[in-house]
């Protein structure tokens, strides 16, 4: 998957999120999407906002996980 469609669907996400306001839900809520939509298993240490935070650290880190690094 190229980067501009994961950063379609991570846009998509954080669109979804921002009105919750509740950072604890959104992460775990990232790690299940992540699975769900990527296939991506995460480690407790990867579901933490330095990994699952930013934008664009998240599409990076996608991207590294489905190996188009």
């Amino acid at each position: 998957m190229d980067t501009t469609a994961v950063e379609k669907i991570i846009s998509e996400l954080r669109e979804m999120q921002k009105s919750r306001g509740c950072p604890e839900i959104d992460l775990l809520e990232t790690a299940m999407f992540l699975e769900d939509v990527f296939g991506i298993r995460l480690d407790e240490s990867e579901i933490d906002e330095s990994v699952l935070g930013p934008p664009a650290d998240l599409t990076a880190f996608v991207s590294y996980k489905l190996g188009d690094s």
